[in-house]
């Protein structure tokens, strides 16, 4: 399972720096890109983690956007948001 991080990007006071790592990269009708992301918060250690992110896209509109998160990088973000997701508004995470 990914982890649930619907409402991560929403903190008003956390501080997120995303970097491009590879791509992007046309396939067919979609856009791969791999990325990384360090989010910082008041009271709480710095997360750091990578994904793959692909948009499916319906003539120039995103359809569905899907982030993928290899092995480490899930089990770093489960327990980050099992220890800390109540202070970040993010329940069931």
């Amino acid at each position: 399972l990914e982890p649930r991080l619907d409402r991560l990007d929403l903190q008003g006071d956390a501080r997120r720096v995303v970097a491009l790592v590879a791509g992007p990269r046309e396939e067919k009708d979609s856009v791969w890109l791999r990325g990384s992301a360090h989010y910082t918060a008041p009271g709480l250690p710095d997360l750091h983690f990578e994904l793959e992110e692909t948009a499916l896209f319906r003539g120039d509109r995103i359809c569905h956007l899907s982030d993928h998160y290899g092995e480490a990088d899930t089990r770093a973000l489960t327990d980050y948001l099992g220890a800390h997701g109540a202070k970040l508004g993010i329940e069931g995470a």
